[in-house]
């Protein structure tokens, strides 16, 4: 986690995936999160005009979910590197510019090669954590409970749903 910064954003601008990644992996985690909009649309016996409000709610529901996810991708690709050691001494040597680079002892906290680690790989980064909006964010407890809510809302929806299909 490196706070706003452009050059993190230069460095996590264009694709930058895995062995065995490709844009069809990353896009599966993102399509789920759209089709449970779907599920509005069974409640639709309890809607005054179901044929304005369903595409209405359904087109919202869409734009809503994709904006969301632009803005956590900006905050990320702006804030979080793609692979980082998370060793704070490291960082703090090779970000400070009046530390001259002969006398950097240490391996950049960007050099993710198990040879420069001693055969240790590197941990951090959104590669490597998963976890990524709970170093992010003011609380990670706010993440958890966003969770635990869409999961509650998902399952009285289908709850509630399910006996009107």
């Amino acid at each position: 986690f490196t706070g706003w910064s452009i050059e993190t954003a230069k460095a996590n601008l264009g694709a930058n995936y895995e062995e065995g990644e490709s844009f069809f992996s990353v896009f599966a985690v993102f399509f789920p999160a759209v089709t449970g909009i779907v599920a509005g649309a069974n409640l639709s016996g309890d809607l005054k005009d179901p044929a304005v409000a369903i595409p209405k709610g359904t087109l919202s529901a869409i734009v809503t979910t994709y904006i969301t996810y632009m803005i956590y991708g900006t905050v990320v690709g702006f804030t979080y590197l793609t692979q980082a050691s998370g060793n704070v001494t490291e960082y703090e040597m090779w970000t400070n510019s009046s530390i001259p680079e002969s006398d950097r002892t240490l391996p950049s906290y960007l050099d993710c090669t198990a040879a420069s680690r001693e055969g240790e790989q590197c941990q951090y980064g959104t590669i490597h954590d998963q976890q990524t909006m709970a170093v992010i964010s003011f609380t990670g407890y706010l993440i958890y409970g966003g969770c635990f809510a869409a999961t509650i809302s998902s399952a009285i929806a289908s709850l509630v749903g399910a006996p009107r299909v």
